[in-house]
């Protein structure tokens, strides 16, 4: 299927493509929970912005999402197992950090989905996973929000915490939560399309809810930790 994606009906391909996430993610001994997570009706757009700290954000999101949703993602993720596969069945735009034209075309492809399709859209503006623990989020781009303004798609700000924890060989833990928090849609609208406000504002909604759940993570997590210490072990 993510050979040929376009032989199949995409919602058809959606629904197997979250199949196998909720099987990576149970494979994995991995809990999602979403706080205030919307009951998007059908033919609802809105256009997902989170932070970003680990390959697996786009499945934390995918987990708690009925409604199709794809991305755009780095063109490094295209390598990355499973996660690779499902974000071409998606039909997902990969990205490639440098090549101007490349960018624009496929910012061209989103737009034209956005408009005509009854697919919601995700990506990360910080461009780049942040690694160490305590770190701010890094600074939004303002580009990212270029495609929510002109197709005056209401904006999803997502706050994700945990993903780093799995897969990695620095814990070794029964279980892994990951925990994504929802926050209240911003409305292109109501900054005059201005996409530096735009981020600014995304920016510091989600940081001071990442800043809570990280704070909060230690007690949520405590069955399953031995008081490690999250800021030495993942520091980047």
């Amino acid at each position: 299927m993510s050979k040929n994606p376009q032989k199949y009906p995409y919602e058809y391909r959606y629904n197997k493509a979250r199949l196998i996430v909720l099987k990576f993610l149970r494979i994995t001994k991995t809990d999602v929970y979403g706080i205030n997570v919307p009951a998007l009706t059908e033919g609802q757009k809105v256009f997902f912005v989170g932070n970003h700290i680990s390959f697996l954000d786009p499945v934390a999101i995918m987990a708690l999402s009925e409604r199709p949703i794809t991305f755009a993602s780095k063109i490094e993720a295209k390598k990355f197992p499973i996660i690779g596969r499902v974000l071409k069945i998606m039909d997902a735009v990969f990205l490639e950090r440098g090549n101007l034209k490349k960018e624009i075309l496929a910012m061209q492809t989103i737009k034209k989905s956005m408009l005509e399709e009854n697919t919601n859209w995700g990506l990360f503006p910080e461009g780049t996973r942040n690694k160490v623990y305590d770190r701010p989020i890094l600074d939004f781009k303002p580009g990212s929000f270029k495609l929510p303004v002109t197709t005056n798609t209401p904006i999803q700000p997502v706050a994700i915490w945990g993903t780093q924890m799995v897969l990695t060989t620095k814990l070794n833990w029964r279980r892994f939560n990951i925990y994504v928090s929802y926050l209240p849609l911003v409305k292109p609208s109501d900054f005059a399309g201005n996409t530096i406000k735009i981020a600014e504002h995304t920016q510091q909604l989600i940081q001071t809810e990442v800043n809570k759940l990280r704070e909060e993570y230690p007690q949520r997590v405590a069955q399953f930790y031995k008081g490690e210490d999250f800021s030495k072990i993942f520091n980047g």
